[in-house]
């Protein structure tokens, strides 16, 4: 069929319905991108922030049971001792489900790394607790004190501070989830203008052939 041979408005009405049909098409594409976008910069931070309060819970658990384990050794009172023998089992028991918890919310191999310090400050806090318990003369209160306020408490800053690392590495990832949507974003805005752009082009190339078959028939006539 020529086209030439369709009247005027036909033409005109199916080019304008054309063009704001792939005008709104464009639009639903720009929307429904930037909302996966923001959903999945969602997901990605409840995950961080769910990553950030295991690890402080855990810290916490840890922290307190180090504390215990000082006064612990610390004290001559066997009465004291047996006490904060018991708290510092709960202690341990918590931060072991803190761990457990932990470690099931740690799906990228960066994570599992960055955690792996933590897990190896920990096993160097209780491997020289247990060697401590078994060639110290417990007998001995300088000994014990000097252990606890000594290597045990300098042992006990490190494994804070892989905790730090571990939740200041979150927070990091924190900034580059946000900045890796907001560029999603940006990508699917500059794709919405470059097809307005696209359909301004069109729009005026069938204009301009609109006008041709409008004019040249009368020119034909006169």
């Amino acid at each position: 069929m020529n086209l030439n041979n369709v009247r005027v408005a036909p033409k005109l009405w199916a080019t304008i319905l054309g063009l704001l049909v792939v005008m709104m098409l464009s639009n639903l594409w720009v929307r429904s991108n930037t909302e996966q976008a923001l959903e999945q910069a969602r997901t990605d931070v409840q995950q961080i922030e769910r990553k950030i309060a295991l690890a402080q819970h855990m810290r916490g658990a840890a922290m307190t049971g180090l504390e215990l384990g000082i006064a612990q050794f610390a004290t001559n009172e066997n009465r004291l001792q047996i006490e904060l023998e018991k708290r510092f089992e709960q202690r341990r028991v918590a931060a072991t489900e803190a761990l457990q918890a932990m470690e099931a919310a740690l799906h990228d191999e960066a994570d599992r790394a960055q955690f792996a310090r933590v897990l190896q400050a920990r096993d160097a806090v209780q491997t020289r607790r247990a060697e401590t318990e078994q060639n110290l003369d417990l007998d001995d209160y300088n000994a014990r004190a000097n252990f606890a306020f000594g290597d045990y408490a300098a042992m006990g800053v490190k494994y804070s501070q892989a905790f730090d690392e571990f939740v200041q590495y979150q927070i990091d990832q924190l900034d580059v989830v946000t900045q890796r949507a907001e560029a999603r974003r940006q990508r699917s805005v500059m794709v919405g203008w470059g097809v307005a752009g696209l359909l301004l082009l069109v729009a005026v190339v069938m204009a301009r052939w609109l006008v041709v078959n409008i004019t040249r028939p009368l020119q034909q006539a006169v």
